[in-house]
């Protein structure tokens, strides 16, 4: 950087010419700035939108599974018998438990006792066997019954059975116990046990290891005959319920439709969309009494944003059709738009809904890759990632009956595909639309090529949990593309800004020097100015010219 001479000799402020001019050259950088900062609103525009649709996309997780959707409300008319929760899968209605016997863990009591808690067991080995685990403690004779006690506890090979000890009519007698209830968890005190009093025979059963024993709505039928779990806790009998068993006796469990945590879940799902439609609208619109424009006004992509979304809440739901499915639409649940594109439940709508056919409005919205097809010659199997629609399937058979090739497409389409072939089931292809789709022949053709149709129903929110799991892909998503897009343009224009800044910086060094010179240059000429004048002076008073000019020299 050049020295600065402002105004010394001329009385002229150079730096404040200086620095208007460089105003002038910094138009091009404030541009660049006013671009960057464009962008950092762009791209906090679309990290908004970006959090918005990932939290659509886990609304939708909670409603794309009708296991999930169906909720009952469950009761025991005696919790002190059996108390009763539910969990996903549980189906509404009335059952009868009656519980035979709780399960029980293991416990004994060493019979005869010792005098005290430091009387020596003497010296011995105390063998036990506990789930399948043997295990041998070596005493000596100074081993007191506190000791065998603490050596049963802290065994490092302990198979979980606890020990501690009981005073009773001023006697101490071990008691053994184990951790685990149920009949396959009893305690064996084994023939190779030396210790005198602590053999088999020296202790008393005070609790069988036993098993829980129930009927539920009176079944199994023989008097003798029980359900039997290892634990007071059954979770396997009546789906999505858990009896906990509390006591014996007898009560009536009931599971009621639960449709209120539904609701919660789809209003859930509402406001969240209604937030990203009024963001949209704030990011990509115009606002008429302020007339700005928003910061993302143009932006293609982000205005088209909800439109598969909205077609899949107005259009019928994939592999569904009128025929067999008593609801194909989400209107007809009481899904539907206002005129600003706002979503909103007509709650009467979906409550008669509800009353009609409870089943087929958990379909409509959570049908999860269920499907059937038209002939009862072809099953369907299961279908994994299958895109949800209605499908053509072409099979050809020859003279024996087995399958010669299978083909498959969507009913839309004009190209087939070809299934794998493994004797009599067919597998969709990775990576197409009937991916993870399995069919099998019951009833082969002979030298036929035969036509079936297949439908891999998906409800709703399916389909709207697969747009928005592609919308955040983190490498093909709008928003990932959006990024990229955005960071290019951001690298572009820092680019651009650094090359400025060095261009401003010398153009700055130069004007800087330029008016240094100037004021070195009329330094030099006040000099001359000066010498001049005094010359003159000189002159006047009758000098001679050159006697002047010799003297100045």
């Amino acid at each position: 950087m050049g020295i600065s001479l402002s105004g010394v000799y001329s009385g002229i402020d150079t730096s404040s010419i200086v620095q208007q001019l460089m105003m002038t050259e910094r138009t091009t950088l404030n541009a660049l700035q006013d671009s960057e900062d464009q962008l950092q609103s762009e791209q906090s525009a679309v990290d908004e939108i970006e959090r918005r649709v990932s939290q659509l996309h886990d609304a939708v997780d909670s409603l794309r599974d009708v296991d999930e959707l169906r909720r009952v409300n469950v009761s025991s008319s005696d919790d002190d018998i059996v108390s009763v929760s539910s969990d996903t899968g549980a189906i509404e209605g009335n059952h009868t438990v009656e519980v035979n016997a709780l399960a029980s863990a293991h416990r004994m009591v060493q019979t005869a006792g010792l005098a005290t808690l430091d009387t020596t067991v003497g010296a011995g080995q105390f063998v036990y066997t506990y789930n399948g685990t043997t295990r041998t403690l070596t005493t000596t004779d100074t081993t007191t019954l506190e000791d065998l006690r603490d050596m049963i506890v802290n065994d490092a090979g302990n198979p979980g059975v606890t020990a501690s000890i009981l005073e009773q009519g001023g006697t101490y007698h071990l008691v053994l116990a184990g951790k685990s209830p149920g009949s396959d968890y009893g305690i064996t005190i084994e023939a190779t046990t030396t210790l005198s009093d602590f053999e088999a025979a020296d202790f008393t059963t005070t609790r069988t290891a036993q098993d829980s024993q129930i009927k539920v709505d009176g079944f199994p039928p023989g008097a003798e005959e029980w359900i039997e779990r290892s634990s007071n806790q059954v979770t396997d009998v009546v789906p999505g319920l858990t009896l906990n068993l509390e006591a014996t006796g007898s009560v009536s469990v009931t599971a009621s439709r639960n449709t209120g945590t539904l609701k919660r879940d789809i209003d859930n799902f509402i406001e969240i969309y209604n937030g990203i439609v009024d963001k949209l609208d704030e990011y990509t619109g115009y606002d008429t009494e302020t007339k700005t424009s928003g910061v993302l006004q143009g932006d293609v992509t982000l205005n088209t944003l909800l439109h598969d979304i909205r077609a899949a809440l107005t259009g019928s739901a994939a592999g569904f059709d009128s025929d067999n499915d008593t609801y194909t639409l989400a209107t007809q649940i009481g899904l539907e738009f206002d005129r600003e594109g706002h979503l909103e439940l007509d709650e009467t709508a979906f409550d008669e809904a509800i009353d009609e056919d409870y089943e087929a409005v958990l379909n409509v919205l959570g049908a999860l890759n269920t499907g059937s097809t038209n002939s009862d010659d072809l099953q369907f199997t299961s279908a994994y990632q299958t895109q949800g629609g209605t499908y053509d399937v072409r099979i050809k058979y020859d003279e024996a009956g087995a399958i010669d090739w299978a083909k498959v497409k969507l009913s839309d389409e004009e190209g087939w595909r070809y299934f794998t072939v493994d004797g009599m089931t067919l597998t969709g292809a990775t990576g197409e639309a009937e991916q993870g789709m399995e069919l099998t022949v019951v009833n082969a053709g002979t030298s036929e090529t035969l036509d079936y149709e297949v439908r891999v129903r998906e409800g709703v929110a399916g389909t709207i949990y697969d747009e928005t799991d592609a919308m955040l892909d983190d490498s093909t998503g709008v928003f990932a593309v959006k990024d990229d897009h955005i960071e290019g343009q951001r690298e572009r224009i820092e680019d651009k800004m650094e090359r400025e800044n060095a261009r401003l910086e010398s153009k700055e060094q130069y004007l800087q020097e330029k008016y240094a010179r100037l004021e070195t240059t009329l330094a030099d000429l006040g000099s001359f100015r000066a010498q001049f004048q005094s010359l003159l002076s000189a002159f006047g008073s009758g000098g001679s010219m050159s006697g002047m000019l010799k003297q100045s020299m």
